[in-house]
């Protein structure tokens, strides 16, 4: 049963994220033209090069540019303070829609090209009501865009602080922890194309020594603060999994 409301988002949303929505759009800025007959790499030099109209063999054209986002549409969010692993002044890119609002009472941390809020925070309850106003993980997933990646990062680390693994070396690793009772299975893999040698950290894991459950190499693990701590050496794109 479907229900009419006056003020956006509806069901008294607006009180817990602190704005009303004002407008919402297209994401793209441009129309695009469909384009049919055109190979992907014929597609790929028009972007690149900023053709507007282009021909193939088959006669088809676009007289519009060539969509980068792939059909989604793409709107640049830009942020309006620091943010963990996002600086103030980076880009990050939503698709599909661009939803503005009312601010009443919540932080704006990015905004539009043109000004408009993107992004705000809300302090509601014993909680932190983040609001973004366009798909920014869709663009990361299709099309890999890191930076949505590190946007997306940054705001769950603005609002609350969560104790996770962390590593230091020279590549990116990453770990998972798995526990079942007394047992734990700590999960490390080598997201680098090349070798890396990383010291990990991993709250809540005891100090003891691991076995990996595939090749038998055994791990000591030193107690940190409130977990523990091991170096790990992995060969590109390696998995391994110790259990203790």
């Amino acid at each position: 049963e479907g229900r009419h409301h006056t003020t956006l988002p509806g069901y008294g949303l607006h009180e817990v994220f602190g704005v009303r929505q004002k407008n919402a759009e297209p994401a793209s800025e441009h129309s695009y033209s469909v384009v049919q007959g055109v190979t992907r790499a014929s597609e790929q030099a028009a972007v690149r090069s900023g053709i507007t109209e282009l021909v193939d063999g088959s006669g088809f054209f676009a007289s519009q540019p060539v969509d980068p986002s792939g059909g989604l549409g793409q709107v640049e969010i830009m942020a309006t303070e620091d943010l963990p692993y996002f600086a103030k002044g980076r880009k990050a890119y939503g698709a599909l829609v661009k939803e503005t609002f009312f601010v009443d009472g919540a932080d704006v941390l990015a905004t539009y090209a043109d000004g408009e809020p993107a992004v705000t925070r809300h302090a509601y309850g014993d909680g932190q009501a983040i609001l973004i106003g366009s798909y920014v993980g869709l663009l990361h997933q299709r099309k890999n865009l890191t930076t949505n990646a590190d946007l997306l990062a940054g705001l769950v680390e603005h609002a609350v602080r969560l104790e996770r693994p962390s590593t230091v070396g020279d590549g990116r690793v990453r770990v998972d922890l798995l526990t079942h009772e007394d047992e734990a299975l700590l999960i490390v893999r080598n997201l680098e194309q090349r070798p890396v040698t990383a010291s990990v950290t991993v709250p809540g894991l005891s100090a003891g020594s691991f076995s990996e459950v595939f090749g038998g190499e055994a791990v000591e693990t030193t107690a940190a603060g409130d977990g523990a701590v091991l170096t790990v050496t992995l060969h590109p794109d390696e998995v391994r999994v110790y259990r203790g």
